[in-house]
C-alpha cells in the first residue's frame, strides 16, 4: 500500500514515513482540577478551555474568558501552557466530539493554565503547523472518532492518543503544507471576521435607524427627512396572503418556487401562475421566527410559514421593520400572534421606506457575497484536507 497521499506538489515525490505521536511530544502537560470557585469573571490569568480548541488551526479565545487568581495559578503549577505550547483536546461535552483531538497553535495566551481535557505540548522532529493542519485532516478526524469513549462527555486517554500512527513527509513538505493551508486558514478567518463585523453593523444600525420605545423619531437617518415616524401596531399594517398550492402541483420541474419551512426552505416548483409576483413579500415562520425575504415569483406550501405583506409600503422596509420589532420565543405560544401586538414605527415618506430598505438589502447582499466566499474556501480546503494527508 503506497504511503503517499492522492495530491501533493509536484516537486515531491518521496513515500512518507509513519511513527507514533509520542516520537515528537517532548513532554505533554494536562489540565487543572479547578473548582467553580477557582473559576473567575475577571482575574490575572485566562483559563485555556475545551471550546477554545476548535477546526481552523489556533486557540480561539478572547477577553471574555475565564480567569484564576495568582494564587490559584501558583497552586497548579504542573497545568501552566505558554505560548512556546501547541494545544490539543481530549475530552468533548458533546457526544459526537466534534472537537475532539483538535490540535491548534496558542498564539494568544502568554501565560494561562489549561481546563481538564485540554492539554499542551512541546514537540520536536515535527513541525507544529504540519501537525495541526493534520488534525483537520478526514483520516485523523475519523481516527479521532474511534478512539474516543463515553457517552455523554466523550474523551480519549492521553495514552492511547500518544500511541496514534503519524504519516508525515520531509521537512520541506511539512513546511510546504504548512504554509499553504495557513494562508487558507488566514482568508476564512478574514471573510468570518469581516462577516461578523457587516453583521455588528447591521445590527447597531436596525436600533439606530428605527425609533426606539415611544420616540418618533429614529437616531440615525438619510438627509432630506425631518417628519415624525407613526406608530402602529404590526397587525394594523399587515396582511396575511391566505394561500397555498395543492401538493399536486408541486414537481421537480415547474416554472415556480415553492417555499416551505425550514433550513432549505426552496424544495421544489410548481406550474400555474404563481400567487404572489410581488418580489419584496416577506414570509414569515409563525414557529421558527424567521424571515425569507423573497425576491422571484414563488408559491408557499407550508402551513407555518405565512405571506406576510403591507399595503402601500415599501417591501423590503416593511421586511427590516419585521425584524427589527420581531418578538422573542414565548414557549409554545404561536410567534405570529406575538408579533402581531407588537408596537412599530414607520415614516410615511415612501423615499424614505426606499432608502432605508435598500440600504438594508445591501448589507444583507454583502453579507451573503462574504458568507458564500467563506464557504467556497471550507469546502476548498475540505476537499484537499481528505487528499493532501495519508
Amino acid at each position: 500500500m503506497s504511503n503517499k497521499p492522492k495530491v501533493r506538489f509536484s516537486q515531491y515525490v518521496n513515500e512518507w514515513n509513519k511513527a507514533k505521536l509520542q516520537d515528537f511530544v517532548v513532554d505533554m502537560v494536562g489540565g487543572a482540577s479547578l473548582t467553580p470557585d477557582d473559576i473567575l469573571d475577571e482575574g490575572d490569568y485566562k483559563i485555556i478551555p475545551k471550546k477554545a480548541i476548535q477546526a481552523g488551526g489556533k486557540i480561539v479565545i478572547d477577553d471574555e474568558c475565564n480567569y484564576v487568581t495568582k494564587e490559584t495559578y501558583e497552586r497548579f503549577k504542573a497545568n501552566h501552557v505558554d505560548k512556546s505550547h501547541t494545544i490539543v483536546v481530549l475530552r468533548d461535552l458533546v457526544p459526537s466530539g466534534p472537537n475532539i483531538g483538535y490540535i491548534v497553535e496558542n498564539d494568544k495566551v502568554d501565560e494561562g493554565i489549561l481546563a481538564q481535557g485540554v492539554y499542551g505540548m512541546h514537540l520536536k522532529g515535527i513541525n507544529p503547523q504540519f501537525l495541526i493542519q493534520y488534525s483537520n485532516s478526514s483520516q485523523y478526524r475519523s481516527l479521532m472518532q474511534k478512539l474516543k469513549v463515553g457517552s455523554t462527555q466523550v474523551h480519549i486517554r492521553n495514552t492511547v492518543y500518544l500511541d496514534i500512527d503519524i504519516h508525515y513527509p520531509g521537512a520541506e513538505e511539512q513546511q510546504a503544507i504548512a504554509d499553504f493551508f495557513g494562508k487558507v486558514d488566514d482568508y476564512i478567518r478574514a471573510s468570518e471576521t469581516e462577516i461578523l463585523r457587516l453583521k455588528e453593523l447591521k445590527k447597531g444600525c436596525l436600533q439606530k435607524m428605527f425609533p426606539r420605545d415611544s420616540s418618533k423619531v429614529p437616531e440615525i437617518r438619510f438627509p432630506g427627512f425631518s417628519d415624525d415616524w407613526e406608530q402602529r401596531k404590526v397587525s394594523e399594517i399587515t396582511s396575511v396572503a391566505p394561500f397555498k398550492p395543492y401538493l399536486s402541483d408541486i414537481e421537480d420541474g415547474g416554472e415556480y418556487e415553492v417555499i416551505q419551512q425550514g433550513d432549505k426552505p426552496v424544495l421544489g416548483y410548481a406550474n400555474g401562475k404563481p400567487f404572489m409576483e410581488y418580489e419584496k413579500t416577506t414570509l414569515f415562520g409563525d414557529h421558527t421566527l424567521s424571515l425569507y425575504k423573497t425576491k422571484s415569483p414563488f408559491f408557499v406550501a407550508s402551513d407555518g410559514l405565512k405571506i406576510l405583506y403591507s399595503e402601500g409600503m415599501d417591501g423590503y422596509f416593511y421586511y427590516y421593520l419585521l425584524e427589527k420589532y420581531k418578538p422573542e420565543s414565548e414557549g409554545y405560544k404561536r410567534h405570529f400572534s406575538i408579533l402581531k401586538e407588537c408596537e412599530c414605527a414607520f415614516p410615511k415618506s415612501s423615499d424614505e421606506q426606499k432608502k432605508i430598505g435598500q440600504y438594508f438589502d445591501s448589507l444583507d447582499n454583502l453579507i451573503t457575497l462574504h458568507q458564500r466566499e467563506c464557504d467556497k474556501y471550507k469546502e476548498l480546503k475540505k476537499g484537499l484536507l481528505q487528499n493532501m494527508f495519508v
